[in-house]
């Protein structure tokens, strides 16, 4: 396409995205993007409601948490990388040693990024899994009137502990959600051309998450008395 083409479809408030190798582009106006993420984000914002006020308060807390989680792997990753650059210039001779060989960045900020992105992760789900295990012991020691003996305690131990493993899984996938949703909010505020990279992470796995809420009950139900059974026979 022409320079003046796109200069008028670029005056005319088109947006211009670019994909692979610049073989096809995708056209649409900056109001229509704007509706577009606005309804995904206001279509996201109800879903979560709906989930929490289903929940109560036991939802809003765990959903802290996730979210407790996903600061604490930026943060990890983050500091884990700013701490390498700043020990790097006193080990070597050179203050920017990747320079020589760029592929040293992997080996130099990638594997410490990495390294923090995990040990956050997996303090943020300890603390979530904690949270819903204890909570789920309460829920079941409610529901039994009577007082349980050694034995009875362990199982509901397992099953607390077995159900608390899949609902911090779906709380983090939430909250993960909800950090894309931020991004894309953020993108469409600032006017990004890129924010449907946001889009897409939002979109797709909102529709994976509604799609497994459908057999998560069958599912837990099945691995739950799976991992009883085993107590209960051992």
């Amino acid at each position: 396409m022409p320079g003046t083409q796109i200069e008028k479809l670029f005056n005319r408030g088109f947006v211009f995205q670019y994909t692979w190798q610049g073989w096809y582009m995708v056209t649409y106006s900056k109001y229509f993007a704007k509706v577009l993420h606005q309804s995904i984000i206001y279509q996201g914002l109800v879903l979560f409601l709906s989930s929490l006020c289903l929940t109560g308060v036991t939802g809003f807390v765990a959903l802290g948490l996730a979210v407790l989680a996903i600061y604490l792997t930026w943060t990890f990753a983050i500091g884990f990388t700013l701490l390498v650059a700043m020990i790097v210039p006193y080990l070597s001779s050179f203050a920017l040693p990747f320079i020589a060989s760029p592929w040293m960045v992997i080996g130099l900020y990638g594997a410490p990024a990495l390294c923090g992105a995990l040990l956050g992760h997996r303090f943020g789900r300890d603390l979530l899994v904690s949270y819903l295990a204890d909570t789920h012991v309460k829920i079941i020691q409610r529901k039994n009137k009577e007082t349980p003996d050694q034995g009875t305690q362990e199982v509901i131990a397992v099953r607390a502990q077995s159900l608390a493993q899949w609902e911090a899984e779906r709380w983090l996938f939430k909250a993960g959600i909800l950090q894309w949703m931020l991004v894309l909010g953020l993108g469409t505020w600032v006017k990004a051309g890129s924010s449907y990279l946001a889009l897409a992470w939002v979109v797709g796995p909102t529709v994976a998450c509604e799609l497994l809420h459908c057999h998560r009950d069958s599912s837990i139900e099945t691995f739950v008395s799976h991992k009883t059974k085993e107590t209960a026979n051992s």
